[in-house]
């Protein structure tokens, strides 16, 4: 009969013509009809039943929270959110005047921190929106699921907060410090003689015991957030490796393997050339009992390599005076290095592997990235000042004080100097004139065959290493004599010859500016060294100097001693240094895509020349 029935219900509802019809069911019996009736009007009531209490149930809590939501312990459920917010005010005075301490303890031991010191703001609103929203989100099929859910298992919810979570960290790692015992890490040995046949000794590992920082950090947060009392038994935990014997053989047998072993680190980049040995003890040092290597000594290892190898890129900087048509700073941009860690970790296991397996293993050659700087060359002037096209180079240990004034006072002339395409550049008319009313000093110059104090003594410094930057940046010479005397000062870092020797008005040096763009002189004295750079546009010219030469020696005449009225009797010191008389030549040419711009001979003869020494006679 029941099956009957439900035949009839599916019978009941049927879609014809686009439309829904009612067809009712033809029954066999007054009974089967009797009980389909009964049947559907039961439904209808069931339904309405159920729509009648959702909607009372709905009124009930119109704009206030739905039954079983908790924050804490406080029960917010079937109150507005006004209510809420004052029931948990309540609360949280009550807690402030209670719970005004975080306390923790282990065995005797206890530790406490006042709240006061946290700046913890309880935000009761944002609590109450938070419980209000709670089973009305969605739509009506996911609100009646999560009601549903609501109704049967409750909600306890946390507290909207925020505290000084730093503050609470360093307390309980303050806490946790005094009761840990660290783990002590089985370590290999090496013994300065040999015990039993063997240099390495195993030194077994101590078990430690920590406390879980992060889980009891969870449980503060957990139970302000409910408004609860923190007091809190701090519980450690066992720490310990876990090694088979075999593993700690096995790792000894390697470290007396490369005990008496070394691997070459090296770096090599245009003209930076950087080398270290890794002694055996370091090799050692880099075993793991994991069957693998200590990855954080070796990235440590190569973390210190790196502070030599790294170099930060350099900003192009550009000045230019319209005013004084000099540049008044300039800094030639330049790329930086950063060192591959990586690959730097991953040769240096590879070559450990090698060196396990065999006598000897192959340096590991370290490589570095290049960073370009962020501001170059070109973005920051319109002179063509873009690359280096020459240096030149010159010491002069052994100068008095006045001399090193001078150079860097011409240097300073030099300095900033910008050179026209097309354009002479004069020594002479750039520095102006060489007195005591324009800067320079009185020291020692060669005059009418004897040293004399003279004003500009050591000028010919800067032009003598400007002619050697104007022969590296292969540019044509217009005028340049050497000096009669060899100089000591201009072969401490040279052959004799690369000199030029500048006396105003009748000896200057020039040279000629034939690229197609403005050339910057940049001169710095460092030390007991000059630097003269020139910068410009490159047209690919390459210069060499070669078929150097020097003949007809002669040997200097006996030293020359002169009295020194600046200096107290009894002192002797020497300001020149004898040479011998010689002469000189080298080939100087320039070439552009294998051809031959220009080329030129540059002879020198040099008298001989004593050495010079100061007699003090100055009373006492």
């Amino acid at each position: 009969m029941i099956t009957k029935l439900g035949h009839n219900l599916q019978t009941l509802f049927v879609w014809k013509k686009g439309r829904l019809v009612i067809r009712w069911p033809r029954f066999r019996s007054k009974a089967t009809r009797r009980t389909f009736f009964f049947c559907l009007g039961m439904g209808i009531t069931s339904v309405g039943l159920a729509v009648s209490g959702y909607l009372v149930f709905r009124l009930i809590y119109w704009n206030r929270i739905l039954p079983k939501v908790w924050v804490g312990e406080v029960m917010v459920s079937g109150l507005a959110q006004e209510a809420a917010v004052e029931q948990l005010r309540e609360a949280e005075r009550i807690f402030f005047t209670y719970q005004a301490t975080i306390r923790l303890h282990h065995d005797h031991r206890q530790w406490e921190l006042p709240v006061s010191q946290l700046q913890l703001v309880f935000e009761p609103r944002a609590t109450t929106a938070e419980a209000y929203a709670l089973g009305r989100g969605g739509g009506i099929w996911q609100q009646l699921t999560d009601q549903l859910a609501l109704a049967q298992r409750g909600r306890v919810m946390a507290a909207k907060l925020s505290f000084d979570k730093t503050a609470v960290a360093d307390f309980v790692a303050s806490a946790a410090a005094e009761v840990s015992s660290p783990l002590v890490p089985t370590r290999l040995i090496i013994l300065p003689q040999a015990e039993n046949g063997s240099r390495v000794k195993i030194e077994r590992g101590e078990a430690g015991r920590v406390v879980n920082q992060e889980k009891v950090l969870a449980i503060i947060e957990q139970r302000l957030s409910r408004y609860a009392a923190v007091d809190l038994a701090v519980e450690t935990e066992a720490v310990e490796e876990r090694l088979s014997d075999e593993q700690i053989e096995q790792t000894r047998l390697k470290a007396e393997k490369l005990l008496d072993k070394e691997l070459a680190v090296e770096f090599r980049h245009q003209d930076r050339y950087l080398t270290w040995t890794l002694a055996g003890e370091d090799l050692v040092g880099f075993l793991s009992f994991n069957d693998t290597y200590a990855q954080e000594k070796i990235a440590s290892y190569v973390e210190t390599v790196a502070t030599a190898v790294d170099q930060l890129p350099q900003n192009a900087l550009f000045q230019f005076e319209p005013t004084s048509g000099r540049v008044s700073a300039f800094l030639p941009g330049k790329d930086g290095l950063v060192l591959d860690r990586t690959e730097a970790e991953k040769a240096i296991r590879k070559a450990m592997d090698a060196l396990l397996t065999e006598e000897e293993a192959g340096p590991v050659t370290l490589v570095a990235k290049v960073t370009a700087p962020e501001v170059t060359n070109e973005e920051v002037n319109q002179l063509g000042i873009r690359t280096l096209l020459g240096r030149g180079e010159s010491t002069f240990f052994g100068s008095i004080p006045s001399r090193i004034h001078n150079i860097k006072l011409t240097a300073s002339r030099l300095n900033g100097v910008l050179i026209k395409p097309l354009e002479t550049f004069s020594f002479n008319n750039t520095i102006g004139e060489v007195a005591a009313a324009t800067g320079f000093q009185p020291a020692y110059v060669i005059s009418q065959g004897r040293t004399v104090l003279g004003d500009g003594g050591g000028v010919c410094q800067d032009s003598t290493t400007l002619f050697r930057a104007v022969l590296d940046a292969g540019l044509p010479v217009v005028e340049r004599r050497g000096h009669s005397y060899r100089v000591g000062y201009y072969e401490q870092n040279s052959k004799a010859g690369y000199d030029a020797t500048v006396y105003a008005p009748t000896t200057d040096f020039k040279f000629l500016n034939d690229t197609p763009a403005y050339i910057l002189i940049q001169a710095k004295v460092e030390g007991m060294k000059l630097m003269i750079d020139l910068y410009g546009t490159s047209d690919g010219r390459q210069a060499t100097t070669s078929n150097y030469a020097l003949w007809d020696v002669t040997p200097p005449p006996p030293d020359l001693f002169q009295d020194d009225p600046t200096l107290p009797t009894g002192t002797v010191k020497q300001v020149d240094w004898k040479a011998w008389g010689a002469k000189t030549k080298f080939d100087y040419k320039v070439t552009r895509g294998g051809e031959v711009i220009f080329q030129k001979t540059f002879y020198t003869t040099f008298q001989p020349w004593q050495s010079v020494f100061l007699r003090g006679t100055a009373s006492q």
